[in-house]
């Protein structure tokens, strides 16, 4: 672990707030997403029924590739926001990479009915036949 990943660590292990643990996470999800899913997890500690944690922890997870974490972060996540398009486009790419077409196809054609406007969702469908 390098002097800036501990650094980071060390914030996540003082840090005792929802709110501040969602920043740290949010400020490293895409450059350090092992300590932003650390940091999502600590969060989720607190409030365990925030559905954007779930989400941004699937996030995390994803960018980690790890997609059946992700995936089941972002079930929750969806259970929590069920009418967040976001979240439901994020559990079908979940879904897809593990291989799971027919889950994922469900999922996409709900996220599409709460996006209609979205044109890379509504291609991504047309190109592959859901």
């Amino acid at each position: 672990m390098t002097g800036a990943q501990q650094a980071i660590r060390h914030r996540i292990d003082r840090c005792d707030s929802t709110g501040g643990l969602a920043s740290i996470g949010d400020e490293y999800i895409e450059t350090e997403p092992v300590l932003a899913a650390r940091a999502y997890r600590k969060a989720l500690l607190i409030s365990d029924q925030d559905g954007v944690l779930h989400n941004n922890l699937g996030v995390a997870y994803w960018n980690m590739g790890n997609h059946g974490d992700a995936a089941k972060a972002f079930e929750h996540a969806s259970k929590l926001l069920p009418d967040d398009a976001n979240v439901i486009q994020n559990l079908a790419g979940a879904l897809l990479d593990l291989g799971q077409q027919e889950k994922a196809r469900h999922w996409f054609k709900k996220a599409a009915t709460m996006k209609p406007g979205k044109k890379t969702l509504t291609a991504y469908i047309d190109l592959h036949g859901y």
